[in-house]
């Protein structure tokens, strides 16, 4: 970690970093590595102590078991996570409110999805923005657990617009957010590791209260998280309190879903993943 902070401090020409960050936490085994003794933590409150750092932080993907240990164990000061309007790491609802209350500066990577989250070319507003990366970074930065987010920019035209998507926010209500949601269902593509579900919510309430947006994601993580990580789509499927195998094909989700997915079908493939719940 000290040899990584003398390269960048060479690097850049200077003799001191705003925030150097512990990158791609992205475990416990690794998580348990960063805290040990001669560790990165330690490398980092030292460099601290030196003047080198003004504050650092960790950069987390997934697992949410070690996501959570990092937040409360109260040793960090920043963290960065993946998050964008369709949450697909699932760390919206618990785990960014989470650093919040704790006083942590709650940094946001991959806000438009890899790049997916962009509308077709053509596709802007009369202001010169485009809907759906507008919406998303409006999205983001009216969370009041959000301090920054970081959206990955190629030119100074993209960097004009997004300042204008954020400075020109209002209060992103429920209307703004199913008008973003419609507006990426339009787009008809798959999303990030084929990822099909918005995680809207609009599909629900369920008639049998199956939790549809969790079962796909733990369909998704099944399928398509890193082996080693695959466990965790397990996991979340486990914790439901309705499996998908109680879906009697009334299709009433399907009438309200942006994304027009056949969401009884889906059901069918989490059950041959997961199996029957028993009885």
């Amino acid at each position: 970690m000290m040899r990584e902070l003398e390269t960048s401090l060479k690097n850049l020409q200077t003799d001191y970093l705003d925030l150097y960050q512990a990158h791609w936490v992205c475990d416990d085994d690794v998580l348990d590595e960063v805290l040990a003794p001669g560790g990165a933590l330690e490398a980092l409150r030292k460099a601290k102590e030196q003047g080198k750092v003004r504050h650092y932080g960790i950069t987390m993907h997934r697992h949410h078991k070690a996501i959570r240990r990092a937040i409360e164990s109260g040793l960090f000061e920043t963290i960065m996570l993946a998050y964008n309007a369709l949450d697909e790491e699932g760390v919206g609802p618990d785990l960014i409110p989470l650093a919040a209350e704790r006083d942590m500066g709650v940094i946001i990577m991959k806000p438009l999805s890899g790049g997916r989250l962009v509308s077709p070319p053509g596709s802007a507003k009369p202001d010169g923005l485009d809907p759906v990366v507008a919406g998303t970074l409006r999205e983001i930065t009216t969370n009041p657990s959000i301090t920054t987010v970081i959206p990955g920019m190629v030119s100074t035209e993209e960097v004009d617009q997004n300042y204008r998507a954020v400075t020109t926010a209002h209060a992103f209500d429920d209307a703004a957010r199913r008008r973003l949601f419609e507006t990426i269902a339009s787009l008809k593509k798959e999303l990030r590791y084929g990822q099909l579900c918005l995680g809207c919510g609009y599909c629900l309430p369920c008639t049998e209260e199956i939790e549809i947006p969790k079962v796909f994601r733990a369909l998704y993580m099944h399928q398509s998280y890193p082996e080693d990580q695959r466990s965790m789509g397990r996991e979340l499927y486990d914790s439901l309190g309705m499996p998908a195998d109680a879906c009697v094909e009334c299709k009433e989700c399907m009438e309200r879903c942006p994304a027009g997915i056949d969401i009884p079908e889906r059901m069918k493939e989490a059950v041959a993943a997961f199996g029957r719940r028993a009885a």
